[in-house]
């Protein structure tokens, strides 16, 4: 796994982040690439699927840690959904609106899953982040 655009605590945190999520999510999966750019971007975050096994997710610098925490699990969520071949990798995502947005599977799924790691991660850890 590669950890790109951030430097000392933040890159360690979210190495641990995402192998927390693989292991609650996708165990059995050894093989993927994920890069976590820590960088100024226009959403909290994103997942880029190169292929089933490759992932880029770009998560906002600016974020606080709770909702870095969040945005990093419920970006995990699609990495799970295009590795198991539950989202297609070339499928358009196209929304009129944000409700629209909100009420797609995957996005429903990555907000329920999202509350639960999140919760999962901070009671398995020795954590100052106050939920």
């Amino acid at each position: 796994m590669n950890i790109v655009g951030a430097w000392g605590d933040r890159a360690e945190w979210a190495e641990e982040i995402v192998h927390f999520c693989i292991d609650e999510l996708m165990p059995r999966m050894k093989t993927l690439d994920i890069s976590v750019d820590i960088t100024e971007c226009d959403a909290c975050g994103y997942c880029l699927a190169v292929n089933k096994r490759e992932f880029v997710i770009e998560i906002n610098e600016e974020l606080d840690d709770v909702e870095f925490l969040g945005t990093l699990c419920h970006e995990m969520t699609h990495v799970k959904q295009y590795a198991r071949g539950e989202l297609d990798i070339n499928g358009k995502m196209v929304y009129s609106s944000q409700e629209e947005y909100e009420n797609v599977w995957y996005e429903k799924e990555a907000y329920e899953m999202e509350k639960i790691l999140v919760k999962k991660y901070v009671k398995s850890v020795d954590t100052d982040i106050e939920m």
